[in-house]
């Protein structure tokens, strides 16, 4: 091929919104409208806990100490390996 065409096109630029997180009153208004869903754990932890979409993708049932109310997180310094512990904030 002698050459690329893909170069010719040009493409269009993007610019990255404000993040505008929820407030406390549209965090309840979502997790009471999900009440139901199945997938509700999933939308729970990263309201309540803080947790990222992965942190909340990987998670166990046998990760979670439900004696101790903990749920391991990631570690806090990758050269101290370690489970960090999430609690409700």
């Amino acid at each position: 091929m002698p050459r690329n065409v893909a170069r010719l096109v040009e493409l269009p630029t993007w610019e990255p919104g404000a993040i505008v997180p929820w407030s406390s009153g549209e965090a309840i208004a979502f997790l009471q409208a999900a009440a139901d869903d199945p997938l509700n754990p999933a939308f729970v932890l990263p309201l309540l806990y803080g947790m990222r979409r992965g942190e909340v993708l990987g998670l166990r049932w046998a990760d979670i100490d439900t004696d101790a109310g903990l749920i391991p997180g990631p570690p806090a310094d990758p050269a101290h390996p370690g489970p960090a512990a999430h609690r409700p904030r």
